[in-house]
């Protein structure tokens, strides 16, 4: 007859606090993805991916920031500076969009809008090329150029007179003639005339100015 044995039941093995601890460190955030607890090694790719873009994205705008003390922000790019100033001659329209300064006081090395931009380098770098039309004129020898506003100013600002002729120049404020100084431009000032001092090669400023 067959005894019956009673075999132990195998008792499970208990885990020992440590490795709680460790399984414990290893929680997974379904919904972000992520693991927590610190165990970097876990993270899924989602997460490495978004730290990457958001250390790109402070990049860039360190890189963003650092050119605008460098080089300064620009002003307003692609506005128009043309305006009417009080003589009724075209003007150099500052930032303020409200004042209008004469040709001749932009890019002359003293700010007169506030803000400074008839002073920038965008307009002053090369001002026959950047500057508004309106406010150049073009010497006869195409590479010369004078402010607007200086023309028929009975002074030779262009070298050659184009900037004085009678056909730019109908009216003459003074007194024409032909003059003995090429700088004249045949056109006079009165203060001059009638000051011992011949101006014009016939002597009519001595005589009938």
């Amino acid at each position: 007859m067959k005894s019956n044995r009673v075999h132990p039941s195998r008792s499970k093995r208990s885990r020992s606090p440590s490795q709680e601890s460790f399984d414990s460190t290893l929680t997974f955030d379904r919904e972000t993805g992520c693991c927590e607890g610190g165990c970097q090694r876990w993270c899924t790719q989602r997460c490495v991916c978004l730290f990457i873009i958001c250390l790109l994205v402070v990049a860039a705008v360190a890189v963003a920031v650092a050119l605008g003390v460098v080089y300064g922000v620009p002003k307003i790019s692609g506005v128009n500076r043309e305006c009417q100033t009080t003589l009724n001659q075209s003007g150099f329209l500052c930032d303020d969009r409200v004042t209008c300064i004469s040709p001749s006081k932009v890019c002359n090395q003293r700010s007169d809008c506030t803000g400074g931009a008839d002073e920038s380098k965008q307009y002053c770098s090369d001002p026959a090329n950047t500057l508004p039309s309106s406010i150049i004129f073009l010497c006869g020898d195409g590479k010369t150029w004078t402010y607007t506003d200086k023309l028929c100013d009975m002074h030779n600002d262009c070298g050659d007179c184009s900037d004085e002729t009678v056909s730019q120049c109908p009216v003459c404020g003074g007194w024409r003639c032909s003059t003995v100084f090429f700088q004249d431009c045949d056109c006079i000032p009165t203060t001059r005339c009638r000051d011992s001092v011949q101006d014009c090669v016939n002597w009519s400023d001595e005589i009938n100015c």
